[in-house]
């Protein structure tokens, strides 16, 4: 499925004003996302892993990324529509 919005920090994207809080409500922690898809009634997180020291943990081939997940939302985010 297509998604509705696709915000995706490896591409230099930067987060548009109040994207940060939306994370926020979520519950999650925007500085840990690299991509984020959102679809109706739900939204995709792709998500660093961080070290004990608060910095992404780096492998050989770059920054650790967890398997990406789920999270039910019942609003878009700001400037979205279907």
């Amino acid at each position: 499925m297509t998604p509705i919005a696709v915000y995706d920090t490896t591409s230099g994207w930067q987060p548009i004003p109040g994207l940060t809080a939306w994370v926020e409500g979520l519950g999650l922690d925007p500085r840990l996302i690299y991509r984020l898809e959102i679809h109706q009634g739900r939204a995709r997180v792709f998500e660093y892993v961080m070290n004990e020291q608060g910095r992404k943990r780096l492998l050989p081939d770059g920054p650790e990324k967890r398997e990406p997940y789920d999270v039910a939302i019942t609003s878009l985010p700001p400037g979205v529509s279907a």
